[in-house]
């Protein structure tokens, strides 16, 4: 099973030190020549902020770095609403070893993998850099790393965009009196994500999800949507 996630602005800061996979660490040394050089303009637009204080401040944070695993750096409504850390070990194995976060700066990156503070605005690139390059260059990596596999995705559209399965694959949809939800949805994606861990898989997924009504699934190419109204 390999779950598809997006990732979140919000991110966790610590000053923990742990090495990175190689990839990861070419990246990001691209990224801190760019900070460290570039002019306040250009900062404002990658990272989406006006202020002065907040860009140097965010400057000061991507410079002194610390690592977390992917999972636990990133600080979003999904993520507070999988809420890993409050999940047993089990079902936080489940996490670890499935699912695969969508980075708009590292590309795919296994929940278990480290990853340094960034930020990055949707859709922005720097330098030479350009998010969907990346994921085209990595087509076939993840090609490979999903053949076989049970695949879900619950990432959002934008990510949605950067990559679609070759096999199978299941998503879902959330609707709020009859149309589709954009903000909440990151929400319930994470409440999913935290019911598919806690039950080892999608199987009956519909029966979990409190507070979610069933609308039934749509099958398209190969593609099963999973339709819910909140």
């Amino acid at each position: 099973m390999k779950i598809l996630f997006s990732p979140s602005e919000g991110k966790v800061y610590t000053s923990s030190q742990s090495p990175l996979a190689n990839r990861v660490k070419i990246i990001h040394q691209a990224y801190l020549d760019f900070v460290q050089n570039a002019e306040v303009g250009e900062l404002q637009k990658i990272w989406g902020l006006k202020k002065l204080e907040e860009i140097q401040k965010v400057r000061q944070q991507s410079m002194h770095y610390g690592v977390l695993p992917a999972i636990e750096c990133y600080s979003g409504v999904a993520y507070e609403a999988l809420g890993f850390s409050s999940l047993d070990c089990e079902a936080r194995k489940v996490i670890l070893d499935s699912v695969v976060i969508f980075s708009n700066l590292f590309g795919p990156i296994s929940a278990k993998e480290n990853l340094p503070f960034y930020k990055l605005k949707q859709g922005e690139g720097f330098a030479h850099f350009k998010t969907k390059t990346l994921y085209q260059e990595l087509e076939k990596e993840l090609d490979e790393m999903l053949q076989g596999e049970c695949i879900i995705d619950l990432r959002a559209e934008f990510y949605q965009k950067l990559y679609v399965p070759k096999s199978h694959y299941f998503t879902f949809e959330f609707l709020k009196n009859g149309k589709r939800v954009s903000h909440y949805a990151k929400y319930y994606r994470g409440v999913a994500l935290r019911e598919i861990a806690k039950n080892g898989g999608i199987y009956k997924i519909e029966e979990h999800l409190e507070g979610l009504h069933f609308l039934g699934s749509e099958d398209k190419m190969n593609c099963t949507k999973l339709v819910f109204a909140i």
